[in-house]
């Protein structure tokens, strides 16, 4: 808003120094108008994140591709550490508020209604500041029987801005999908970790949904070991001032 104003200052001294006005006033009425441009474009670029204020796109450089879910963007991999399989979702807040978010990643075969669960959903809980780089640790256990198999993952994401978006600090975009039950009265009933990871779910048919199709890792735990937790760490914190991202 404040961008459009300067530049409507600056088209009105253009054109107020292009027609003919009579008088004292009228040479300085251009000055004047420009003048104004300049101080509301001066207010605009420092309180605006500019090209010097913008955070840098960290998921792209790393990943180059990944997905959005309605403002915060997110790319999973499948890491094996100790005989854990792990899935680690990597995401980036494309705007200067908190946000939280929830991303989905529910495999095509493996699970069922009924309890069965060799290959269990994924449902990564994400709290993140406004432009912020951070991930997710998620323990994920793999029936005997699908170990080395491809799966394909649907997937999916919600993310709300609790006090409102602010300003976008990033403009690269990722690839948008929509949450389970976009269009159902559903969705607050069975959105919980619990109900999906025991595999009562159903993905509505409508709405954008991204894919991932990969090899499940071999000679992994097919159970969660005792001691070993979901954990949650920010990568990179934004700082406004620079568009850097100072590791804490």
């Amino acid at each position: 808003m404040i961008g459009q104003t300067a530049l409507g200052f600056l088209c009105i001294s253009v054109l107020v120094w292009l027609l003919p006005i009579d008088g004292e006033f009228g040479e300085l009425l251009p000055y004047g108008l420009f003048f104004v441009a300049f101080a509301v474009g001066a207010v605009w670029y420092l309180s605006t994140p500019t090209a010097a204020h913008r955070a840098q796109d960290v998921l792209g450089a790393q990943f180059g591709n990944y997905y959005e879910a309605d403002g915060l963007c997110f790319v999973a991999e499948f890491v094996v550490l100790d005989g854990v399989c792990w899935v680690e979702v990597f995401y980036q807040n494309r705007y200067n508020a908190d946000c939280s978010s929830r991303v989905y990643l529910f495999p095509m075969e493996g699970w069922s209604p009924q309890g069965l669960n060799d290959v269990p959903a994924v449902v990564a809980e994400i709290e993140c500041g406004g432009g912020d780089v951070g991930v997710v640790h998620l323990p994920y256990p793999i029936a005997r029987s699908w170990q080395g198999k491809i799966m394909i993952y649907d997937v999916m994401g919600a993310t709300t801005y609790p006090a409102g978006r602010g300003e976008l600090v990033r403009r690269e975009a990722g690839l948008l999908v929509d949450p389970p039950f976009a269009k159902s009265g559903m969705q607050e009933t069975l959105e919980t970790a619990a109900l999906l990871l025991v595999g009562f779910v159903r993905i509505s048919t409508e709405g954008r949904r991204g894919k991932i199709e990969l090899t499940l890792p071999q000679d992994v735990a097919d159970a969660i070991p005792p001691g070993v937790v979901a954990h949650r760490q920010t990568i990179a914190k934004w700082d406004p001032p620079t568009g850097g991202f100072p590791v804490p």
